[in-house]
């Protein structure tokens, strides 16, 4: 019979404990910026999709630094409606294992785009690569994703 008490007490220690913890979680759920602590940083450089499209209608026309300039900020437009959408899911679905790597798979992009970002900013895209990714924006902006 003693055997079942001390069970009894472990398993109600247990449930204060995960109280605590919920309650720690609660508590700090916000970080100083006003976001969760699950959620992904998101930069936003204030420019709209509307924006976007009055820049693109003379994208590809030979103008090579106004098409760096769509290509940035098209890209940085996607990049804040895809850390949008991951920080506006449920608590439960940022800390499930999916949750998590949908959150690194983000971040890792973020970085990866980094250079070619840099590169856009600067003005010193290669020729070759400019041409390309001003036609797949240019495809991608007509919601056109065969071609």
């Amino acid at each position: 019979m003693l055997w079942g008490l001390r069970n009894d007490f472990q398993e109600a220690l247990e449930k204060v404990d995960q109280a605590f913890l919920d309650e720690i979680l609660a508590t700090q759920a916000q970080n100083g910026e006003g976001r969760s602590t699950n959620d992904v940083k998101v930069p936003d450089d204030g420019i709209t999709y509307e924006e976007i499209q009055k820049m693109a209608a003379e994208l590809g026309k030979g103008e090579k630094e106004l098409d760096m300039r769509v290509i940035t900020h098209f890209i940085q437009f996607l990049l804040l409606m895809w850390g949008n959408r991951l920080n506006s899911r449920t608590a439960a679905e940022k800390t499930a294992v999916r949750g998590k790597l949908a959150c690194a798979t983000y971040t890792q992009t973020q970085v990866y785009l980094k250079p070619l970002l840099r590169k856009l900013k600067t003005k010193s895209l290669p020729e070759d690569i400019l041409d390309s990714l001003t036609e797949i924006t240019r495809f991608m902006m007509d919601r056109d994703y065969i071609k």
